[in-house]
């Protein structure tokens, strides 16, 4: 859902993993601004959300971001964002858990 509703707000979306309490995005904007993309895929994941019958707030006001330049830290985040889970105990393995997606999947 966040991958396919992420390029019309101007995001590609690389990565995504989203943990039990807390979920990590890594992107990049193509068109558009950071706040009011993350603000759409906020809006659109509480809807969801919402759809299955949860209630109370989903997100928090605010949001942490972190600029990465060049490959090789992009890589480190990559190899972080996957091994979140596994780490957290919630996967054997990354590919495995099944709340990881994101264009950079594609290409492996």
């Amino acid at each position: 859902m966040l991958t396919d509703e992420a390029p019309r707000h101007g995001l590609d979306l690389h990565l995504v993993c989203l943990m039990p309490d807390h979920a990590h995005l890594l992107t990049s904007v193509a068109t558009g601004d950071l706040v009011t993309a993350i603000a759409a895929l906020k809006s659109l994941s509480t809807k969801v959300f919402y759809g299955f019958g949860y209630t109370g707030q989903l997100w928090l006001r605010s949001y942490h971001d972190h600029g990465i330049r060049g490959g090789y830290a992009f890589d480190e985040t990559v190899r972080y964002l996957l091994h979140n889970p596994v780490v957290a105990g919630l996967a054997i393995a990354w590919e495995s858990y099944d709340l990881i997606d994101g264009t950079w999947l594609e290409r492996l």
